[in-house]
């Protein structure tokens, strides 16, 4: 018998981080699905579309015990999104197909980053998957439909991380009227939550991995949490491999800090850094070692530009001269080659964390 996922609409997914892509519906217009406008929503989409992270995303949140029996070698995420045109700016959603011995089994994510709970969540859910069981049962030849045939199980999973209270029914027979009079007559399905800030602060920390580590960061509200954090976290950032080093830095970075005041978000970054050097130096030198080459492969793709280079041309110089952060002869080389570039002298004060004075001095 021919498998479900042989059929022409799950293709794989081939170019992970890439944002847009087409939704094809007979029923509908061929639309672009839009960049998704909140910052948290790329973060854990650009995160879960590894497919090494999506595993460890339920292994280690999800308490079930047919998640052992997972053939990560089999895991495809599927290059489609079935997000309602109403809700595209604020909800994105990942699909992803796997083998369990011989069962059919797609993993349908959706990612409700907003603080509230939404009560349509039920029925948002089961129109989903009546839209990806409406692309199977097209793209699968009829002789193919007989007494053997089984449509794929569709394991729906919300991931929120509101700061209220998840208060919506997760069994969607609990939002029909006559349910319990009707009982199993009534369609019926259950979808598993991930409720970011409900997490215990323990279990994620002694995860160890990079899907624990952004859950843990994730639950801070506030400038005195996020140090208390932090001086917890970094013990642990040791376990993690040099990829996903690189993820952390990139979400931390780009999503974690801009939740913050402009005027913070620096001294929160040092903080990060003068963490690792002090609990561990050797870290700290893979950890920079990492980030350099992030931005060199930025820069040759032409997406960084300015502070970004600021911070290679620091990074590179304060190489040469012994460490950046040690050797002020380094930074104020560093100092001139960027004002040299046209930037502000405000700025390349904040980059080099130098006195402006000082610079001024340096040039007369």
């Amino acid at each position: 018998m021919k498998s479900v996922f042989e059929v022409p609409w799950l293709k794989e997914d081939k170019s992970c981080y890439r944002s847009n892509q087409n939704h094809v519906d007979q029923d509908h217009a061929v639309t672009k699905q839009p960049p998704v406008h909140q910052p948290h929503d790329s973060g854990y989409k650009y995160l879960l579309s590894v497919k090494e992270i999506f595993i460890e995303l339920l292994r280690s949140v999800i308490k079930q015990e047919w998640v052992k029996q997972i053939d990560a070698s089999s895991l495809v995420k599927v290059d489609k999104s079935y997000i309602l045109p109403d809700f595209r700016k604020r909800e994105s959603d990942l699909v992803y197909r796997v083998k369990f011995k011989d069962l059919d089994v797609i993993f349908y994510v959706l990612l409700e980053l907003q603080s509230t709970a939404d009560h349509q969540m039920p029925v948002r859910l089961l129109f989903y998957q009546i839209e990806i069981l409406r692309d199977i049962i097209r793209n699968t030849p009829k002789n193919k439909w007989d007494n053997n045939f089984k449509l794929p199980a569709i394991i729906p999973i919300v991931l929120y991380n509101g700061t209220n209270r998840w208060t919506v029914k997760q069994q969607f027979r609990e939002v029909l009227a006559g349910a319990s009079m009707f009982g199993d007559y009534l369609l019926d399905f259950q979808y598993m939550l991930i409720d970011v800030n409900r997490l215990d602060e323990s279990d994620l920390l002694q995860m160890k991995n990079l899907i624990g580590s952004v859950f843990y960061l994730d639950q801070v509200r506030d400038t005195k949490q996020f140090l208390n954090r932090w001086s917890k976290l970094f013990q642990h950032l040791n376990a993690l491999n040099e990829s996903d080093l690189r993820k952390f830095y990139h979400w931390v970075e780009r999503i974690f800090l801009q939740r913050f005041p402009k005027e913070h978000r620096t001294e929160h970054w040092n903080t990060l850094k003068k963490g690792i050097t002090e609990a561990n130096p050797a870290m700290l030198t893979n950890f920079e070692r990492m980030l350099d080459k992030y931005i060199e492969e930025k820069l040759e793709e032409g997406k960084l530009k300015g502070r970004l280079e600021g911070r290679l041309e620091g990074r590179l110089e304060g190489r040469l001269e012994g460490r950046l952060e040690g050797e002020t002869a380094g930074k104020m080389k560093v100092a001139k080659e960027l004002l040299k570039r046209g930037m502000s002298l405000s700025e390349v004060a904040e980059i080099t964390e130098l006195d402006p004075e000082k610079i001024k001095s340096a040039l007369q």
